[in-house]
């Protein structure tokens, strides 16, 4: 089984054709424009409407954890409630 493994291995290798893998050369090309200039100040915009957004997602998230803990009280007094009516008609059949 191992042999077998290593023969296909050694096979798709040899199969492979040469010279298909072309290595591409650097280019170091350095060009200054005016639309460049022109995209570093939507970029700076960009960034200013994703840091509002973060603000705003974390305003909603700290709105949102408020209202969870609100329920969890809120289910908490409810559990209390039915516990308690739980054991009014205990107490109630007994009598």
């Amino acid at each position: 089984m191992k042999n077998t493994a290593i023969f296909i291995g050694i096979a798709s290798f040899l199969l492979l054709p040469v010279g298909s893998i072309v290595a591409q050369a650097p280019q170091a090309e350095v060009t200054i424009d005016v639309k460049a200039a022109q995209n570093a100040k939507s970029l700076d915009q960009a960034n200013q409407q994703i840091k509002q957004a973060i603000q705003a997602l974390q305003a909603m998230k700290t709105a949102n954890q408020q209202f969870i803990e609100k329920q969890e009280k809120t289910l908490l007094q409810l559990d209390a409630m039915q516990k308690d009516s739980d054991q009014i008609r205990i107490l109630g059949k007994r009598n």
